[in-house]
């Protein structure tokens, strides 16, 4: 099954703010297979960020389940609007 490998409207907002702040950032999004959005690397820690164009938007069913297993690594994943 092939996916649409598009972002989100915010997307390039988004990584900008986090790289004029400072922070190393990687962009997954043409993974796919439920992999967040952005790695992003600052002050020592490393976060994964999916980024969703709003409060409505609905995960995949990938997305769902790698949220889901968030509990078998330490690192922090966070969903930025």
């Amino acid at each position: 099954m092939t996916y649409a490998r598009r972002t989100d409207a915010n997307h390039k907002d988004i990584t900008k703010v986090f790289r004029d702040a400072g922070a190393y950032v990687i962009d997954l999004s043409r993974v796919g297979k439920g992999c967040p959005d952005l790695c992003i690397g600052y002050g020592g820690l490393t976060v994964l960020v999916e980024i969703k164009s709003s409060e409505k938007a609905k995960y995949t069913e990938d997305q769902e389940f790698f949220l889901q297993q968030r509990h078998l690594y330490r690192d922090q994943n966070i969903v930025h609007r």
